[in-house]
């Protein structure tokens, strides 16, 4: 994760640390696709109120681990009582400490719900949280966690977030990934047209583990140009973004403004918005399909397999 946002990080001129507590089980099971996600989140989001000073990222126990009765699987209609198994977890604790602006008392609680934007007055020095803290909030009621802040206006953040993992039994075998036990097809030479550096990290990410190629555009107006000047096999589309919105790019990519061979390029969009009314626009629009976020791994496997043959 350093490496991933070293970029961002060396652009603002900030210092990121990280540290790993003793106690931490280094053999656990769970989602690091959606741990990954809720990293990428977090800490984007301390980059994007952090102007000067540093980033730093912990990871610990909550507590000592504890254990859990999980039923064993029972055939249908067996009746006698059997003995529950018994398997262990551990509850992580991840902290994210930002020197950033800090977030005003009365805004604490709604920044982790849909389109909360801070005051007027962050608003004119930054974009907004939009999303990204809704999303994660969804991600770790996923693995049974919680998230909190704590921030002083003016002096910073630390966010916390909890989530629960089993720690790996050593006489079991390791799970096999879903990603893992399938098998590709052909890398795909992907165009993804997103603003937002975060999303484009955590895609960047998932789409690279499998094997294929990015271009990124940050607007609708920079994918038509990129079309124009090569070859692409799918176009993973945000509909949100400054210029020239997904909506927009998609019609004139269907009215041949970026050349007649493009007309028929399979076109997925990347949303929030997931109503059936905004479905409809999509499709009515030219798009193939759509990807609500947060992006489901499998569902975004599922889309591409379908372009990605053999």
């Amino acid at each position: 994760m350093r490496k991933a946002f070293k970029p961002l990080v060396e652009e603002k001129g900030l210092t990121l640390t990280t540290f790993v507590h003793s106690g931490v089980p280094t053999d656990l099971i769970g989602d690091p696709v959606r741990l990954k996600q809720i990293l990428v989140n977090l800490v984007g989001n301390a980059l994007k109120f952090t102007s000067k000073g540093s980033i730093d990222i912990q990871v610990g126990t909550l507590h000592l681990p504890e254990e859990r009765s999980i039923p064993p699987h029972r055939p249908a209609g067996d009746k006698q009582p059997t003995d529950f198994a018994r398997q262990r977890h551990v509850r992580l604790l991840f902290s994210v400490r930002d020197t950033g602006i800090g977030i005003p008392l009365q805004y604490q609680q709604s920044i982790f719900e849909i389109f909360s934007q801070g005051d007027s007055g962050t608003q004119k020095q930054y974009a907004g949280t939009g999303l990204g803290l809704s999303i994660t909030k969804s991600l770790i009621a996923m693995m049974d966690g919680n998230i909190w802040v704590v921030s002083q206006e003016g002096k910073g953040s630390t966010f916390y977030c909890s989530v629960l993992l089993k720690i790996q039994n050593p006489h079991e075998a390791k799970p096999t990934t879903e990603a893992a036990a399938s098998s590709p097809g052909k890398p795909l030479k992907i165009l993804l047209a997103e603003d937002n550096p975060i999303n484009r990290l955590f895609l960047q990410e998932l789409l690279r583990n499998e094997g294929h190629s990015i271009t990124y555009a940050a607007d609708g107006q920079e994918a038509l140009e990129a079309l124009r000047t090569e070859a692409f096999d799918i176009v993973l589309m945000d509909i949100s973004m400054p210029r020239m919105d997904g909506i927009e790019a998609t019609r004139r990519i269907r009215e041949s403004v970026s050349g007649k061979i493009n007309a028929k390029i399979p076109i997925v969009a990347l949303t929030a918005h997931a109503f059936r009314v905004d479905a409809e626009r999509f499709l009515k629009a030219g798009m193939d399909g759509y990807l609500s976020k947060p992006i489901d791994p499998a569902k975004l496997k599922e889309i591409l397999g379908k372009y990605a043959k053999p």
